[in-house]
């Protein structure tokens, strides 16, 4: 049997259920993976709560990033076989897969081998944030060509911002984090940011400014949205780039047309899957920088807390709290691959 996390209707992580259904066959083009390790992202949390970019299909499954070992192939599947360890890459649709369960049905360009230097960890937990991270700081905010950059990263102690920290200091930026308050600054500090400002203690403007000699910072990458796009165009140099790739703020984001004309800035929102996934020549660029980043030691996961499958309530209840440092993995999946 299979055990699949499912949910019926929308709402926060009580409408989640375990399910047990038959092992799924593949269709064509289709893998079935047996799960080893799932990285739980906030688009999970978005999704079954009814925010996310598309509505369920009911009984609608769980879960965006995995990794583990291959199950069953349909016929017309070539690349892959049976025994071989994958992870499962965020660029399928969620309203038909779910990678949250002993056994995952997935398409087969969702999967890469697993890098030589990864752990099924690894595998389940890297790829969304720095997939996120290099194509908001450097395909769109062009990290690469910015002499002596400050970018400035929001919600910094996530996975994504964690990754971000990573990413801009590999490319020689001064990295100013942000965070609600100062519990996280140390953390943050330790973690390689430069600078760290508390957005609900500090004058978040007002710190950039100083951080920067009155110039600005050169690249945002945001996860909040809202009100806090216009204190970030207040506090840009010209023709900064302020990448938005979330909305924890949950509050509509005016353009603020005029100020950024004046300052001749690029605002722009970023989703992997269209951005990146989609365009193999990006993709293969983003996944060579990634795993040469952990061959090097550059790039360090930070797993916040690990769940057993039996505990999955609890790993997103705690995903809710949104009050993380890193990543959070749900591991101990029974399945009989090895």
């Amino acid at each position: 049997m299979n055990r699949k996390i499912v949910f019926h209707e929308t709402g926060n992580s009580q409408v989640l259920k375990l399910s047990e259904e038959k092992i799924p066959v593949p269709g064509q083009g289709e893998v079935v993976v047996a799960m080893k390790a799932v990285g739980l992202n906030r688009a999970d949390n978005l999704f079954h709560n009814g925010f996310y970019l598309v509505t369920p299909h009911f009984p609608s499954s769980l879960g965006i990033e995995g990794a583990g070992v291959v199950h069953d192939t349909a016929k017309d599947v070539t690349e892959f076989r049976k025994g071989e360890v994958v992870s499962i890459l965020p660029n399928f649709d969620l309203r038909n897969y779910g990678v949250l369960g002993d056994y995952a049905l997935v398409p087969a360009g969702s999967l890469m081998k697993l890098p030589d230097n990864f752990s099924m960890v690894d595998g389940a937990s890297v790829w969304m944030p720095y997939f996120t991270a290099y194509a908001g700081l450097v395909l769109k905010g062009d990290l690469k060509r910015r002499k002596a950059p400050f970018v400035v990263i929001s919600a910094a102690s996530s996975s994504v911002g964690l990754a971000a920290i990573q990413v801009a200091k590999r490319y020689h930026a001064t990295v100013i984090a942000t965070t609600r308050t100062s519990d996280k600054k140390s953390f943050l500090l330790e973690n390689g940011a430069d600078y760290v400002i508390a957005t609900a203690e500090e004058n978040l403007g007002e710190e950039i400014m100083k951080i920067t000699n009155n110039r600005g910072f050169d690249i945002a990458l945001d996860a909040v949205a809202g009100s806090f796009v216009n204190q970030l165009v207040m506090a840009a140099a010209p023709e900064a780039s302020i990448v938005i790739y979330g909305a924890l703020s949950l509050e509509e984001t005016p353009y603020p047309l005029l100020q950024a004309t004046a300052k001749g800035l690029n605002i722009s929102s970023l989703h992997v899957d269209v951005n990146l996934l989609k365009h193999p020549p990006r993709l293969e660029e983003a996944k060579n920088d990634i795993i040469s980043g952990f061959g090097e030691g550059i790039y360090n996961q930070k797993i916040d807390k690990s769940f057993s499958f039996e505990n999955f309530r609890e790993a997103f209840e705690y995903l809710e709290k949104g009050d993380l440092k890193g990543k959070i993995i749900i591991e101990n999946f029974q399945t009989s691959e090895h």
